[in-house]
């Protein structure tokens, strides 16, 4: 998959655009990390506080509209 990345982001926008995919991917693999352990987590403790994490994040990602 790399292979089919790698054309399109030198010739577009070249470091940038590695920058911001490093990003994301990391992000991706926090959240995936936070989910894994707040779900099969055995630890009570930990689960709770990776769950407490998770809606902290839904809730900045959450849009509300003011009335």
């Amino acid at each position: 998959m790399l292979d089919l990345l790698t054309p399109l982001l030198t010739d577009a926008t070249g470091p940038a655009a590695w920058i911001v995919v490093g990003v994301i991917v990391t992000f991706l693999f926090f959240v995936g990390v936070t989910l894994f352990v707040a779900l099969f987590s055995p630890d009570k403790t930990r689960a709770d506080r990776a769950h407490r994490i998770l809606r902290e994040l839904l809730a900045t990602f959450t849009f509300r509209r003011r009335r």
